[in-house]
């Protein structure tokens, strides 16, 4: 009969067993952790480019269709977008949409309304109706050209940035009582009113 072997493991052998499982572990961990930063990152820029692709298609709903005139002020950062409707009794609606960048908060601000109902019957702009569009701007321009607008926002998180682009082109023509009309409304917005962009 043979004798059993109850010889067992070193401590040799479970040193350098240890040693290796503790450097795969570490390799492990490592490779967990640049992937879950690497997910996190792709994930906010995904985020960023969303919010980009939502104020984006805000801006191109009210101004590809406008009849009126578009202007952009470089000191206030604002877009102003008028339309104009006729009426039946032959005069017109002024229809102004308002995007504000208001730095100090870091969003993008919207107002939409009628001449009258905007508070712009008295040749000014109630800033407290603004609405934020989007939080986490960083900046807003844009270049008007006379058949399409270039909109570029910047966007921010964490540590993450982004600058949505978008060309858009206008359907109409805009005329020039109306870019005067739209001139009187800015002037009487704006502060210094000048260094703008207009169509």
């Amino acid at each position: 009969m043979k004798k059993p072997n109850n010889k067992g493991f070193t401590l040799i052998e479970l040193i350098v067993s240890f040693a290796i499982l503790g450097v795969v572990s570490a390799s492990l961990v490592a490779l967990v952790s640049q992937s879950m930063e690497y997910y996190r990152k792709v994930t906010q820029t995904a985020t960023l480019q969303y919010e980009s692709q939502i104020v984006m298609t805000q801006i191109r709903e009210r101004s590809i269709n406008c009849n009126g005139a578009v202007r952009f002020c470089d000191k206030t950062n604002t877009l102003y977008i008028l339309n104009v409707e006729a009426r039946s009794d032959g005069d017109e609606d002024l229809n102004v949409s308002i995007f504000r960048y208001n730095a100090a908060a870091n969003r993008l601000e919207y107002v939409d309304g009628s001449f009258g109902t905007m508070g712009l019957s008295d040749d000014k702009v109630d800033y407290t109706q603004l609405s934020p569009v989007s939080e986490n701007v960083n900046h807003f321009e844009v270049t008007v050209n006379r058949n399409s607008i270039i909109v570029e926002i910047g966007f921010f998180n964490q540590n993450n940035d982004y600058t949505g682009r978008q060309t858009i082109a206008l359907r109409n023509d805009p005329t020039k009582d109306h870019k005067e009309i739209l001139a009187k409304i800015v002037e009487g917005i704006d502060i210094d009113g000048g260094g703008d962009d207009e169509i």
